[in-house]
């Protein structure tokens, strides 16, 4: 897969599984991710916690590409995403990257296999 559209749509539909492992599929095992600023995390073990943690909320993810950058199977991308709804816990969530400075940026497998 090497559009943006087609990467996001299956991005967010595995996190609708809510299955940190379908999530984590779209990461090379070596990937870095920065869930916020000066706290990256490697390896499956790190971003499955940070998954955890929004998996945690019950609410979905809706998600807008912004840029695709591909390299053979890797590939750079730039998100716009929120999720808006009422946790699982029962309180009101607004969490919101939308913006230059505050855009998800990641390094993903396009295939998500």
């Amino acid at each position: 897969m090497t559009d943006a559209d087609g990467l996001v749509a299956a991005y967010t539909a595995a996190f609708g599984t809510g299955s940190p492992a379908a999530i984590d599929r779209f990461y090379a095992p070596d990937a870095v991710l920065v869930p916020r600023p000066g706290a990256p995390v490697t390896g499956p073990a790190g971003r499955r916690a940070a998954y955890e943690h929004l998996l945690g909320f019950g609410v979905p993810m809706a998600a807008q590409p912004r840029y695709l950058y591909v390299a053979g199977d890797i590939a750079l991308s730039i998100v716009d995403w929120s999720m808006r709804g009422t946790a699982r816990q029962g309180f009101p969530l607004d969490l919101t990257r939308v913006g230059p400075r505050s855009s998800k940026g990641d390094t993903q497998r396009p295939s998500g296999k």
